[in-house]
């Protein structure tokens, strides 16, 4: 990662261009068929920096082509974000840290989840 020397501080700074995800349909369909109910964080980054929101609503839609549902709420913040971004990432969530996503709202950002996880 590129970064620069800030006196006694050395910083980074990720690259963060979108990525190309064509998932091997067999490892999708292993990975999706495991999921049967949780919390996922749909997360995206765009010029204003990281977004993301907790998700109950998440499920696999098809394996050909690879597609997910989420929905998020029609005045949602993040998602409109995540919309004009063009690009997301589903982190779904170990059982035991799924508690504290709960007590956040679809309003949160990125960050006040993080420190719930």
């Amino acid at each position: 990662m590129p970064g620069h020397d800030d006196g006694d501080m050395m910083t980074a700074t990720p690259d963060l261009t979108p990525a190309r995800f064509d998932p091997e349909p067999g490892r999708f369909r292993q990975v999706l068929g495991h999921f049967c109910t949780g919390v996922t964080v749909i997360t995206t980054v765009d010029d204003g920096g990281p977004a993301g929101f907790a998700c109950q609503s998440f499920a696999a839609l098809s394996l050909d082509p690879p597609l997910v549902l989420f929905c998020p709420s029609r005045s949602s913040a993040t998602w409109s974000r995540i919309a004009r971004a063009g690009h997301f990432c589903a982190n779904v969530l170990a059982e035991d840290r799924s508690a504290p996503c709960g007590a956040t709202t679809y309003n949160t950002n990125l960050v006040e989840v993080e420190r719930a996880i």
